[in-house]
């Protein structure tokens, strides 16, 4: 798992550095190349159930994560409009231990959570420019489609015992994505961006309780997500 995220992260790594590297397009006015990395937080709602004495319990906590993205993109207004590109990114959720959790006079605690995923989507917006040439702001609406892959792990600790029992997931599928934008533009070219949105996708990490025998565990499929960076237009 830990490996599948390292792959992740350079993957972003990389792919900013190869959308840096294309060549901008040499035709002057809208039809202008544009990169933007951002980075930020978001967060996920992770539903607990297990059972107490035959009976159900559901416990909802919240794991936060780490966003790394790289956008890169063509017919982007030097100050507004529409435009259209592609993002490659990868999201990790990391949580250290949770609450203590009676199960039949025993306390149990989920620990070492680690679900990453690494995903690509086209991407879509429109942008309202305020301002002169010199410098200005804008807001605007972006949506994504696309796909992502991932895995995760969990250790369920048995506070008596002191024993371990892991549970592991892997997940492929869609995600989709929509976020409001505000940018502080600066020059023709140049962008300071906050993002605010959420996206949908199935859960990189979900397991049952079959798994550990005790604890299972399922992400919300809809997670907000906070993310900064800039823009330029090349």
């Amino acid at each position: 798992m830990r490996k599948a995220i390292l792959a992740g992260v350079v993957l972003v790594l990389v792919g900013g550095v190869a959308f840096a590297q294309s060549s901008a397009y040499e035709e002057e006015g809208w039809k202008k190349r544009f990169a933007s990395p951002t980075y930020g937080v978001s967060l996920a709602t992770l539903t607990i159930d297990y059972l107490d004495n035959g009976e159900e319990q559901e416990d909802e906590i919240l794991v936060p994560g780490i966003d790394i993205r790289i956008f890169n993109g063509i017919n982007v207004a030097k100050r507004g409009g529409f435009y259209t590109g592609y993002e490659v990114g990868t999201i990790i959720y990391l949580l250290g231990e949770s609450d203590s959790y009676d199960i039949g006079g025993t306390g149990y605690q989920i620990r070492d959570l680690v679900s990453g995923s690494i995903f690509i989507m086209s991407k879509y917006g429109y942008r309202i420019d305020f301002g002169t040439e010199a410098g200005g702001f804008s807001v605007g609406l972006g949506l994504g489609i696309g796909a992502k892959m991932g895995g995760g792990s969990v250790d369920v600790y048995n506070e008596d015992t002191e024993e371990t029992e892991s549970a592991g997931s892997d997940a492929f599928g869609p995600m989709l994505e929509a976020a409001l934008e505000a940018a502080f533009r600066l020059g023709q070219n140049f962008r300071i961006l906050g993002q605010l949105g959420g996206y949908l996708s199935p859960a990189s990490l979900e397991w049952d309780s079959d798994a550990t025998t005790v604890i299972g565990g399922e992400f919300a499929p809809v997670r907000p997500d906070l993310r900064f960076g800039f823009a330029l237009n090349y």
